[in-house]
């Protein structure tokens, strides 16, 4: 499962928060490895924007748009979450699933570090930009196949 959301008013903030199309493209590598079905959650504008980037998303990731209810649901139920630094990524680090989260933004608009996104959930990858790929497929072995991502 995974969530590429950016709230706030700033372009460029946002621009830099979410993950890049090189990024979105490993998800569908992993998926395509191991037969995994994808599921993103968020909202109809993250999925918009995202879409923007890998019109290949469309046709294999099935969207949980709208309702949170729905989505927590689905996140505690997903074998993997892949996330950037967003709402649902601080909900998914309080539930018992292996999270991974890109650092992609070090600082907030208002110039503080970004350290929002540590937690003490012991499953929680924070992985940058130049490592996503290898990381993101180095998890092809440890994840079921035909579960959710």
């Amino acid at each position: 499962m995974f969530m590429n959301g950016a709230g706030g008013d700033n372009v460029e903030y946002q621009k830099n928060k979410r993950m890049t199309v090189e990024m979105l493209g490993s998800i569908l590598d992993l998926a395509a490895l191991t037969k995994h079905k994808i599921v993103f959650v968020g909202s109809e504008s993250d999925w918009a924007v995202t879409l923007e980037g890998v019109r290949d998303l469309e046709d294999c990731a099935t969207p949980i748009i709208g309702d949170i209810r729905d989505c927590l649901y689905v996140m505690s139920n997903a074998k993997m979450i892949v996330a950037n630094d967003t709402g649902l990524y601080h909900a998914a680090t309080t539930m018992k699933v292996p999270v991974m989260v890109s650092d992609r933004v070090p600082n907030r608009p208002n110039g503080l570090p970004s350290v929002g996104i540590k937690s003490a959930n012991k499953s929680i990858e924070y992985v940058s930009e130049r490592e996503w790929k290898g990381v993101l497929l180095s998890h092809t072995k440890k994840l079921a196949i035909n579960s959710y991502i």
